[in-house]
């Protein structure tokens, strides 16, 4: 089973179909044909998110020399993507990431590069659940 924090059902032929396992999510949403289908299906199963203009902050711990929007680009038959990843649940620092992956039109994907971008100090004493 996929591990996530929601459900996904989809409508597929007037039928509605819990989508809990790997295998189901691929053999629905393979092939892969575009840019957006792309970022939609590795940001799904690799649990990252688009983002775009990230401002930088005055405060922040920065790591990286540029903090790229997300983007998808077609590359010798497969896609390059990059999405954004952040330390979320436990104790400060919660750290931000852009990831690199690629992404077949049969659905596999592999991650090329993880940036550290920045940190925010103000949430270092920060704990979530």
């Amino acid at each position: 089973m996929m591990l996530t924090c929601n459900n996904l059902i989809a409508l597929i032929k007037d039928t509605l179909t819990l989508i809990d396992t790997e295998e189901k999510f691929r053999n629905i949403f393979v092939p892969i044909d575009n840019e957006q289908e792309a970022i939609s299906y590795v940001a799904y199963l690799s649990r990252t998110y688009p983002k775009y203009d990230i401002a930088k902050k005055f405060r922040y711990r920065v790591y990286s020399s540029h903090f790229p929007s997300t983007y998808a680009k077609r590359i010798a038959g497969e896609f390059e993507v990059l999405l954004h990843d952040k330390k979320v649940f436990g104790c400060g620092p919660h750290p931000n990431y852009y990831k690199v992956f690629t992404v077949t039109e049969a659905g596999q994907i592999a991650l090329l590069q993880t940036v550290k971008m920045f940190e925010d100090p103000e949430e270092d004493a920060l704990c979530v659940d």
